[in-house]
Parts: structure tokens; C-alpha cells; sequence
């Protein structure tokens, strides 16, 4: 008799893992792009990756909660932007954010038996010459 084998688990590790790939690339090539153009990396900025304008602070995205569904106004268009995440194409669910020095955001996968232990979180530079933190955990996916 077939064993049922559920991959869900794996499946919501695996796509945690990949948001994480997703945020620290495109945090780092925001940066490049800042250092490359001489964009200010205290306080506030931006800088256009693929026709898109990025919202910094600190030389890094926002961690703003607005994601590219719809394209959202300045100072609005952070690492989600960046990233190229979308909350309805991608299952995933928002919370925290903001677009100061040490903002939150907190990005989770839909369908997590414990969301706030399925995510990635990232916080924006608290201070101009610092790197924003980026945190993954899936003890709850």
C-alpha cells in the first residue's frame, strides 16, 4: 500500500528560503545602485532598478508593507518593490513596516500552521553606514 507523503512543510521552507534570496539581493543590488550613482546613503533617497524607482533610507530599500500590486507612491516603494513581491501572486502576507531608520517588515507565507515562526523579517539600517538586518525562521512552516 502507497505511503502518503506531505511536502508541504518542506515546500514552505524551501519558499521562506527563497524570499530571503530574493530580499538580500535585491537590498544589495539597491545599495550598488546607490554607491554606483552617488546617491546619498544617510537619510532619505532613491534610485531606479528595471524602471522602477526604489525608496531608501540608509543607503538600503524601506522596509515598507506596499508591495508591487499595484505600484504603490513614494515613500512607499521599498524591498518589496525591489524584490519583486507580491502578496496574491506570490501567497504571502505583510506585517510591520515602514519607511524610517530600524523599520520591521515582517514577510510570511500563507498556509503556515504558525505564520510568525514562517517568515523573513527585515529591518532597515537604524543608522547611516550600517546594513539592514535580514532574519529567517521556519520552526512554523
Amino acid at each position: 500500500m502507497p505511503r502518503y507523503i506531505n511536502l508541504q512543510q518542506q515546500a514552505r521552507v524551501a519558499k521562506v528560503q527563497g524570499i530571503y534570496g530574493a530580499i538580500r539581493s535585491a537590498a544589495a543590488l539597491a545599495h550598488a545602485q546607490a554607491l554606483v550613482t552617488s546617491t546619498p546613503t544617510t537619510g532619505a533617497a532613491t534610485v531606479v532598478m528595471e524602471g522602477q524607482t526604489i525608496d531608501l533610507f540608509h543607503g538600503y530599500p524601506t522596509a515598507s508593507s506596499s508591495d508591487n500590486n499595484p505600484l504603490p507612491a513614494a515613500p512607499n516603494r521599498g524591498i518589496l518593490v525591489a524584490a519583486q513581491l507580491d502578496d496574491v501572486a506570490d501567497g504571502l502576507t505583510f506585517a510591520g513596516g515602514g519607511t524610517g531608520a530600524g523599520a520591521t517588515l515582517n514577510v510570511r507565507v500563507i498556509g503556515a500552521p504558525t505564520p510568525t515562526a514562517c517568515q523573513v523579517s527585515y529591518t532597515a539600517p537604524a543608522a547611516g553606514g550600517s546594513s539592514p538586518a535580514i532574519t529567517v525562521v521556519t520552526t512554523g512552516c
